[in-house]
């Protein structure tokens, strides 16, 4: 494979274990430069175990994660970070206690010097811009929806070269979902961010990604591009 098609992140058979429990067989997964990758499948899988193993807080007991064409298996979370991976967990995982100013800020610690785009606070509030009227508002008063926004913004903040969002559209508005779609279009149509989506809103998820994996008990069971993702896959894998 050229350097130029060498994909961005690459899972090669990688397992998790919780104690003598085996929770990701032998994954393979990669995330080319400049698309949107989507990881489906129901609750219990092991997908937001699979993203726990990207950004370092799960190690794997077998297999590789590359990323940029490094091994980083044996790097801290806090590494991966600074080389270009963003993370919103399930749940936001926002400050609570800080204003959507302080919250956005802290973004920035991922930053390095080295990342060619420079991501500015009006470029965020472009993308999102209910985050400009509420910026000293503490982010445990805002809704659901608004707290994802900001939980996005501040990833994107550390300007990350790949993203990973766990059910972005969990608990949320429809108009909202509307507006976080939206972000995430234009940040595709920018080709200058990776995305690994987690999501269950099958119709979101397959607007938004060019490829598609399907895991079912830890494992990979199905992938391809998702303009191929057909009705037979679907029914027997992610309907409940």
């Amino acid at each position: 494979m050229a350097e130029g098609e060498r994909p961005l992140l690459a899972l090669d058979q990688v397992n998790i274990a919780y104690g003598e429990s085996l929770i990701l067989r032998d994954v393979n997964l990669t995330v080319p430069r400049g698309k949107i990758a989507c990881l489906l499948g129901r609750n219990g899988v092991g997908k937001t175990t699979t993203l726990k193993s990207i950004v370092g807080i799960l190690r794997p007991t077998k297999g590789s994660v590359i990323f940029d064409g490094a091994n980083v298996n044996r790097w801290a979370t806090e590494k991966r970070a600074k080389r270009g991976i963003g993370y919103v967990p399930q749940g936001r995982d926002i400050f609570s206690s800080l204003t959507v100013r302080e919250n956005l800020v802290v973004g920035l610690e991922a930053r390095t010097t080295s990342n060619g785009n420079s991501t500015s606070f009006e470029d965020i509030y472009d993308l999102f811009p209910v985050l400009k009227t509420m910026l000293s508002r503490l982010g445990g008063d805002l809704s659901g929806g608004q707290q994802q926004q900001l939980a996005i913004a501040r990833a994107l903040l550390g300007e990350p070269q790949l993203l990973l969002l766990d059910e972005p559209t969990e608990g949320i508005q429809p108009s909202v979902i509307k507006e976080i779609e939206g972000a995430i279009t234009r940040l595709k149509e920018k080709g200058t961010v990776s995305i690994l989506l987690v999501e269950q809103y099958l119709e979101f998820a397959w607007r938004l990604s060019d490829i598609y994996y399907v895991m079912e008990k830890g494992a990979i069971v199905s992938y391809g591009e998702t303009k191929d993702l057909d009705a037979t896959t679907v029914k027997e894998h992610l309907t409940v």
